[in-house]
């Protein structure tokens, strides 16, 4: 039988401030919805925990299955933060605070957690929003300040950035450039210009956007699935696609939000049932401002 060393030399004593462990998300039968955010919840909680871990060695403090070291929470002021408009995302400031001050968070998949997530449409867009408007906020904190200018090597900071901060800064990018896409090409039309002109004095506008760079971070995903599963799960790639796009742009609205008024506040999803029922003008009036009135 396979041991985590991590676990069995470390639990119960004062080597680790905090012990993370690997999740299962027990709502991804719940619904459609649910299955989307267990996949999204597992791509980041265990995918990207493993590899900010090692070997890399700055993994933070996610969510609930963390086990919490006592003692040095005690000199820490607690496991809550100080800020409601700041630490909307309260968990990772704990450990932005442990690897400032140069303790150690380890992490173990030698025991699963078991966590629910949002298995409702319009609680999952609240819990991005808070997600959206925590980030932003954490890039106006101190923490991060401190953490990224005096802590980390530059390797740490590529992780940590990418692993974190990186995701919700892509996703704006990438909301930004369809605009600049789609004004791009009406004044290609005004002007007369067509693709194959494009095309014809090599302008890579012009060439048919088949395969993006963004598949590229669903690849993990595929793979542990294939490892784990036995399956890709083709049809949750494809049928997620309209769903993370609508999500992405909420995402990216709430994210601008909170960078240009610097404000944010905890949103409460509300966990609701998977068999809710939600009308189509219901979601329409609920997203209408992030994502189908456009500005």
């Amino acid at each position: 039988q396979r041991r985590d060393n991590t676990l069995m030399n470390h639990l119960g004593g004062d080597e680790l401030s905090i012990l993370g462990f690997r999740e299962h998300i027990f709502t991804h039968q719940h619904s459609v919805v649910g299955r989307y955010m267990a996949l999204a919840e597992h791509s980041f909680g265990t995918i990207v925990q493993r590899f900010l871990s090692k070997p890399h060695y700055i993994r933070m403090h996610y969510g609930h299955p963390d086990m919490v070291n006592g003692h040095f929470v005690k000199k820490t002021s607690g496991v809550s933060r100080g800020s409601l408009r700041v630490n909307v995302n309260e968990d990772i400031f704990l450990g932005y605070e442990m690897a400032a001050t140069g303790l150690t968070i380890g992490y173990t998949e030698f025991l699963f957690y078991g966590k629910g997530r949002d298995a409702e449409f319009n609680a999952a867009s609240v819990f991005l929003k808070k997600l959206a408007q925590g980030c932003a906020m954490q890039l106006a904190s101190r923490q991060v300040t401190d953490l990224y200018l005096t802590h980390l090597t530059i390797m740490q900071k590529i992780a940590l950035f990418y692993g974190t901060l990186n995701h919700f800064v892509n996703i704006v990018a990438a909301d930004t450039s369809i605009f600049v896409f789609a004004y791009m090409f009406t004044a290609f039309q005004v002007a007369q210009i067509t693709t194959e002109n494009l095309w014809l004095v090599g302008s890579a506008a012009g060439a048919p956007w088949i395969l993006q760079l963004g598949f590229l971070n669903a690849l993990p995903m595929l793979v542990e699935r294939r490892i784990e599963q036995t399956y890709l799960g083709l049809t949750d790639v494809l049928l997620s696609l309209p769903f993370f796009a609508h999500q992405n742009r909420i995402t990216s609205a709430y994210f601008r939000i909170a960078i240009t008024s610097q404000r944010a506040g905890y949103l409460a999803s509300g966990r609701g049932l998977g068999n809710t029922n939600t009308s189509l003008l219901e979601i329409y009036l609920y997203h209408a401002s992030s994502n189908f009135i456009a500005g």
